[in-house]
């Protein structure tokens, strides 16, 4: 029959402390080749947070990390009063429009009410009367234009008359 074991030996308690202390500057080691690895990136980063900082921003975030369930709380209550639903439906929608506008177009437009702006600064506005507005008609530039307001009223008009 097999005897019970009766020495147990244990390693010393400074091999223990010797292990913990390898690993530990193994850590160190790998934390410190990824710090000089990622220099600059640590850089900007130290520079965002300090700006944070700076600006008052950083005891905010702070204090919203903190009061985390309690203000997402009041946002949502804040979210379903009516008035606040509605103008977060519309800000949605506004920006799937503007999505799905094409871009260039958007640029001529504001470039040409750019230009608008800046015309009428500088020269003086004629009052329009209907033999001018006649007569400009012959332009264009005018005709193109609004040959494109207009179809853009008839899509207007369109989504009006269904709607009712």
């Amino acid at each position: 029959m097999a005897q019970a074991i009766t020495n147990i030996q244990t390693a010393p308690p400074e091999m223990e402390f010797f292990h913990t202390q390898d690993a530990a500057k193994k850590s160190m080691d790998q934390f410190v080749d990824a710090m000089a690895a990622n220099a600059e990136a640590l850089q900007e980063f130290v520079k965002c947070i300090s700006l944070l900082h700076a600006r008052g921003i950083l005891p905010i975030v702070n204090a919203l990390l903190d009061q985390g369930e309690g203000v997402m709380k009041i946002l949502v209550d804040q979210a379903q009063q009516p008035q606040y639903a509605t103008g977060i439906k519309n800000s949605i929608a506004l920006l799937e429009i503007l999505g799905s506008l094409d871009v260039s177009t958007i640029h001529t437009m504001l470039q040409a009410m750019t230009q608008v702006a800046e015309d009428t600064k500088k020269e003086e506005v004629h009052p329009m009367t209907i033999f001018r507005l006649l007569g400009s008609l012959k332009d264009p530039d005018i005709a193109a234009g609004l040959s494109y307001m207009l179809e853009v009223v008839k899509a207007l008009g369109k989504d009006l008359r269904t709607r009712s």
